[in-house]
C-alpha cells in the first residue's frame, strides 16, 4: 500500500533535516517561495516547468550588487534546493524521479580573481615594511 503523498508545504521542512546551518538556511529560502506558489501541490505534482519557473525568478529577483553576475547565483541556489527537496520525496518513496534534475544550471562565470605579479607583491612589501 502506498502512503499518503505530501504536499510542497509538508516536504519543504523534511528536505531541511540533516543540512549544515548555512545550507539549511539558504535551502530554505528558496523552498519557502516554492511552497508560496505550489504549497497546496501534492509533491508528485510538480513539474520541470514549475521548476524552471522558481529559479527564472529567484534570478530576476536577486540583489544586485557590483560583485554579482547576474542573479546566476540565486537561480543555481533555488534549482540546488528544489533537487534536495525532490531527493528526500524519492528516499521517502513518495516519486519515482526527480523533475528539478532536468533543469540545468547556469554556466558558472569565469572567476575574477587575480594573482599578484612579482612587481606588485615587492611594492607591498616596499610599503609595509615590517
Amino acid at each position: 500500500m502506498r502512503t499518503r503523498v505530501p504536499t510542497v508545504e509538508e516536504s519543504v521542512s523534511r528536505a531541511l533535516i540533516g543540512l549544515a546551518p548555512s545550507s539549511r538556511e539558504l535551502y530554505a529560502f528558496y523552498l519557502r517561495l516554492l511552497a508560496e506558489r505550489h504549497g497546496r501541490q501534492k509533491i508528485d505534482q510538480l513539474t520541470t516547468s514549475d521548476i524552471t519557473e522558481l529559479s527564472t525568478w529567484a534570478q530576476a529577483m536577486a540583489v544586485r550588487r557590483s560583485t554579482s553576475v547576474n542573479g546566476s547565483s540565486a537561480r543555481e541556489h533555488a534549482i540546488a534546493a528544489c533537487r534536495r527537496l525532490f531527493d528526500i520525496a524519492i528516499a521517502d518513496g513518495h516519486l519515482q524521479h526527480n523533475p528539478a534534475k532536468a533543469v540545468h544550471k547556469p554556466p558558472r562565470p569565469e572567476s575574477r580573481r587575480t594573482a599578484l605579479t612579482d612587481e606588485q607583491v615587492a611594492e607591498v612589501f616596499s610599503v609595509v615594511r615590517c
